[in-house]
């Protein structure tokens, strides 16, 4: 008579333990302990820049690895790497790099090959947005082997063109602390959807580059004497000029050669008849020194500040006896030596 008793009590506890199995359950995101650093830091180098002319680009790769400790689940994880102002500061939105004389050189660095969106930091107040991908961390395999995922990201630079005023010198950032660091967010349910400014590994690294000396130089009006009428009894002069622009500081000298005439020094303009017509370059208008194309003799000397320089070519045909009637010319070659 006791056996009814019995099979009623199982078969009670059986229904009790069927009904926890099968209620309800909410699920909450499980916080990770995911940890993100910096396994190779980029070298922003960009090598000799013309300062007055043409700007540089380059880029660099930043290696990045992500560890689970978890042994039981796999994490997903959103991380960021900022990259901030460095050393030299920002000048609106550009940073710069600082030569230490008080002079700066504009430069960016970009997150796109299109140099359109500009790699910044959470922790800066200008260029706050910082590179940041989702990614999912594997369980580890034990204690001392965690699950890990790695990559890397491109970091795109330039420097933009035309920074007169700079004087030639290597120029660098440094970046470091706030200004470089990966920082990571993470949970075992869903991807976070930022990376948050906590859970956060630093790491450095330099731009620089070395700006040139660096001169242009231009000539584009002719030196004309005009038209002469009857004979050459009296001076005929004539002025023209060229243009210089050279890095801040540098010393120059501009030459001009003898011409395509010249017998020996003497300068002359050549007809089609054959005749010849001797004349004279000069650098001051009483026309007493002469210009020629010697270094460190004859030349004219200046120091470039950034901006264009005018230097006055000053002509000279002096009494001589009138060759036949006709066009007379010459071409001289002009260089800057620095």
């Amino acid at each position: 008579m006791m056996k009814p008793r019995l099979i009623a009590a199982i078969v009670l506890l059986i229904a009790l333990i069927g009904s926890a199995l099968i209620a309800p359950r909410t699920v909450h995101a499980q916080a990770a302990s995911v940890t993100c650093s910096v396994t190779s830091a980029p070298t922003i180098n960009f090598g000799p820049v013309d300062g007055l002319v043409n700007g540089a680009t380059t880029s660099a790769s930043i290696g990045w690895t992500c560890k689970n400790p978890s042994l039981l689940l796999a994490a997903n994880a959103t991380l960021c790497i900022n990259i901030g102002n460095g050393t030299g500061g920002v000048l609106g939105t550009n940073r710069l790099m600082s030569a230490g004389t008080g002079q700066n050189l504009q430069f960016q660095m970009y997150q796109d090959s299109a140099r359109t969106q500009i790699w910044g930091s959470l922790f800066s107040a200008v260029n706050n947005v910082p590179y940041q991908t989702s990614i999912v961390v594997p369980l580890g395999i034990t204690v001392l082997l965690p699950g890990t995922a790695s990559g890397t990201a491109t970091v795109y630079a330039s420097v933009p063109n035309a920074q007169i005023g700079l004087t030639a010198g290597t120029y660098i950032s440094t970046f470091a602390g706030t200004d470089a660091e990966i920082t990571v967010a993470s949970n075992y349910t869903t991807t976070p959807a930022t990376c948050g400014t906590g859970n956060a590994s630093a790491f450095s690294f330099t731009a620089n580059a070395v700006v040139t000396k660096s001169c242009t130089i231009t000539a584009t009006n002719n030196l004309n004497f005009g038209s002469t009428a009857g004979l050459l009894t009296s001076n005929v002069d004539a002025t023209t000029t060229v243009q210089t622009q050279c890095t801040n500081s540098t010393a120059f000298q501009i030459g001009l050669d003898n011409g395509q005439h010249a017998s020996g020094t003497t300068r002359q303009m050549a007809g089609s008849s054959g005749d010849l017509v001797i004349y004279e370059l000069y650098q001051d208008s009483a026309r007493t020194i002469r210009w020629g194309n010697t270094v460190n003799t004859d030349t004219v000397t200046g120091t470039g500040n950034g901006a264009v320089q005018t230097n006055t070519v000053y002509g000279r045909v002096a009494p001589q006896t009138t060759p036949t009637p006709g066009t007379y010319s010459d071409t001289i070659t002009v260089s800057v030596t620095y």
